[in-house]
Formats: C-alpha cells, structure tokens, sequence
C-alpha cells in the first residue's frame, strides 16, 4: 500500500498484525490521551472530522512513530460519544479486533484463555490488546479522564486510567468488552469519585 504521508518512506515495511497491536497500544496508552489532555479543543474539533477520521489520523500517526507503513487492508476502529452522567461527556475508541468472549458454560465468566490476542512485540515484550480508550470531560468538575479496557495478563479484561503526566493506575479486573458494560463501568468510576 503506498501512503499519502510523505514522511512515511515507501521502503518501510508494511505493519504486520503483531505491528498493528503495538500501535493500537500506543494509541490507547500515548496518543488518545497525550491529545485529550493537552488539546481538548482540537480533540473534540478533530472527533467529528471524517477525511480523514479522527481514528485513521491517530493510526496514521501511530504508524509514523513506530517507522511502518499502514496494512493494505486498515483496521476498523468505531467511535462512541455521548453523556456518560449528568455533565460528564465520554468520547470511546474502540480498537479493531475480536475481544476474547466467556465462555457460556463457565459460571464465574472467565474468558477462554486460548483466544487471548496476547501478541509479542518485536522486542519480546507482551503486547496486551487493548479493546476500548474513553476520555470523559467532567465539565461540571472541570476534570478530565482518560481510561482503557484491554486484556490482563492473566487473561480477561482489565481497566486502567492514564493521567494527564502518562502515569497508569489499574482500576482492576473490567467489563466484557462489550461498549454498555464499558460505558456502565465507566459510570461506576465516576459517581464513586
């Protein structure tokens, strides 16, 4: 695939699904909040743009940074926003790819561990796939935050936020990754704070 990015070289090689993981990752963790946090304005300007999307734009640069071409065939990211709580808007990513489901059979909702999207990164490095990003703009506290919903290490799901200086707390075990319990989740965080 050739790119319309002239800072991307066409010798790059194109971004493999392993590749495609990593960058969703730095989206999550990097990207989406780094520019929530410190451009709100342009954020919100740029959520509603459609050439490109706001989702395309954030891969685009993902790829850029990690020095790769984008797949022939893009990932498919859906973008969610509304009032999450009275005075509180929520602006979800959610990442490409087939979340791990529970098992119907298994009463405590464990997921099949051998669906698990766990990849490994060019450096060794587990990569946990990670399934939805929100920021929430709390405009009656004045507060932002920003939370994702990817895989545990040890299998299901876990949320975590990324404050506004990139630290991550874990907020524990998470939802399926399914965007009512992401956003009911979510809910929860926010009234027990």
């Amino acid at each position: 695939m050739e790119t319309n990015n002239p800072r991307i070289s066409p010798d790059l090689a194109v971004a493999t699904p392993e590749m495609v993981v990593q960058v969703c990752y730095d989206i999550a963790y990097v990207l989406f909040p780094r520019y929530g946090y410190d451009h709100f304005e342009t954020f919100c300007r740029d959520w509603r743009s459609t050439v490109p999307s706001f989702a395309e734009s954030l891969f685009e640069y993902g790829c850029l940074l990690r020095q790769v071409q984008q797949p022939t065939e893009e990932p498919v990211f859906r973008l969610f926003d509304g009032e999450l709580v009275t005075g509180c808007d929520y602006y979800v990513l959610q990442f490409p790819g087939e979340p791990p489901q529970s098992r119907p059979d298994d009463p405590l909702g464990i997921p099949d561990l051998s669906r698990l999207r766990t990849l490994v990164s060019g450096d060794g490095i587990p990569v946990l796939a990670p399934f939805f990003a929100a920021f929430l703009n709390h405009r009656e506290r004045g507060e932002r935050r920003c939370y994702v919903l990817g895989e545990a290490a040890g299998g299901g799901m876990t949320l975590r936020g990324v404050a506004a200086n990139g630290v991550h707390a874990s907020f524990g075990r998470g939802p399926e990754a399914e965007i009512g319990r992401f956003l009911d989740r979510l809910r929860q965080e926010i009234q027990s704070n």
